[in-house]
């Protein structure tokens, strides 16, 4: 009798290990910061990649209301900023992510004084708040040079090395490649000429995250740029995410502080 009790309870043991084993890990928290609606398009994949497993989030400093193009006929101000808005809304919603946050800044307006002081401020509040482990942010050559860009990396990299959890989490600039850039076929629009002939490439010996995606993640960040329809046209949209569609279903990232492995797949490792 006593064997069979110790028999039993063995069972009991395993049965409850493996139910610990089998527990769901935690989510962590991924959240991408940009200047702008629709500054996400390049790397969004990713956001589709993870937003299953963890919970990710965009946050956009300005509110675009000054992102007037002739063909949408919406003139800058409030009009634009609430266009903007639910256009992004459903952007986020495509990815399968958490609703975007938006920090209502003024489009363009980023370098001045007062803007780049309390930046500061907003940007360790949303870290403290958000806790995230991964943040992601464009390079300090902001994309194509844009200002407001660069404003954002800059600041985004000060608070975090300033950050009591920068321990624990880690910093990523998208960017990609002259090889990217070389696979881009002719382009059909204006606009699509300008993003490929300023774009800014790094050099792969600095990349050290190269994150895959699937066709599936594909489809749905094109669909996500789709719904920025006061920015871009069916055309542009085509040229400009070309990037994306040529860069062989990878994303290039690189840790702001370098790392051991520059050939890492996982921005959770």
């Amino acid at each position: 009798m006593q064997v069979f009790k110790l028999y039993l309870l063995t069972i009991i043991l395993g049965v409850n290990s493996l139910c610990v084993a089998q527990a769901p890990q935690e989510k962590k928290t991924m959240m991408a910061i940009v200047a702008h609606p629709d500054d996400e398009t390049h790397f969004s994949p990713l956001l589709a990649k993870y937003a299953d497993s963890h919970n990710v989030y965009l946050v956009i400093v300005t509110n675009g209301d000054m992102g007037v193009r002739d063909f949408a006929n919406i003139p800058e101000g409030k009009k634009l900023k609430k266009v903007r808005e639910k256009e992004a809304q459903a952007a986020c919603k495509c990815l399968g992510i958490n609703p975007p946050v938006f920090m209502n800044y003024g489009d363009g307006k980023l370098s001045e004084w007062d803007n780049v002081y309390s930046l500061d401020e907003d940007i360790k509040a949303l870290l403290d708040e958000y806790a995230p482990n991964v943040i992601i942010t464009m390079g300090p050559d902001g994309g194509y040079g844009h200002p407001d860009h660069r404003v954002v990396s800059n600041i985004v990299t000060e608070v975090f090395q300033n950050w009591e959890l920068s321990n624990t989490s880690s910093l990523f600039y998208y960017t990609i490649t002259q090889t990217i850039l070389d696979k881009t076929g002719d382009f059909k629009t204006p606009t699509g000429d300008f993003f490929k002939t300023n774009i800014h490439v790094m050099n792969p010996d600095f990349i050290t995250h190269q994150i895959s995606f699937s066709k599936e993640e594909l489809k749905l960040g094109r669909a996500a740029f789709g719904c920025h329809e006061s920015q871009f046209t069916p055309d542009e949209m085509d040229d400009i995410y070309q990037v994306v569609v040529k860069s062989d279903g990878i994303i290039y990232l690189r840790q702001w502080n370098g790392c051991d492995d520059n050939s890492k797949n996982d921005l959770f490792e």
